[in-house]
């Protein structure tokens, strides 16, 4: 059981939170390289050396006279992807970091506040991951020590 004054709650609601953000994360990433590599479009050759529209007919750039509906799609997904990778990442180290140095609790509660809220942009952990990360690092931030910052025990 946890001890007083350690952030076990809020630790396991950070982790859980930068998993379910990291995992989303990836899926938008996949689902946007998918599309750049040619699972939806692309020109694939042919036998004797001609070009064919793959199954969705092409990528659909500007220059293509947006001709599909893809259009920047993929690109803009691969990066919002990354985005919610990093995201996930720090959510984790931060969490990690709550749980192995309970002292400094409050600035690794911010760092989980902070990047839970900008995961929103990638759809925030499928939006239990954002919710979970906001109270952790509310949790984190508000946590109590159990003894004065002296770290020596009362008298009364």
């Amino acid at each position: 059981m946890a001890e007083q004054g350690t952030p076990a709650v809020a630790f396991a609601l950070s982790l859980v939170a930068g998993i379910l953000i990291l995992v989303s994360g990836i899926v938008i990433l996949m689902l946007g390289t998918a599309f750049m590599s040619g699972m939806m479009g692309g020109y694939y050759p042919g036998m004797m050396g001609e070009y064919h529209e793959g199954m969705m007919g092409g990528y659909g750039s500007p220059m293509d006279g947006y001709r599909y509906p893809t259009g920047y799609f993929p690109f803009v997904a691969a990066g919002i992807g990354i985005w919610g990778i990093v995201c996930g990442i720090i959510i984790l180290i931060g969490s990690y970091m709550l749980y192995s140095r309970p002292a400094s609790h409050a600035a690794w509660g911010v760092v989980i506040l902070i990047f839970s809220l900008l995961s929103v942009f990638e759809g925030g952990g499928f939006v239990i991951g954002l919710i979970l990360g906001v109270i952790g690092g509310i949790l984190a931030i508000v946590l109590k020590p159990p003894y004065p910052e002296g770290g020596a025990k009362e008298s009364v």
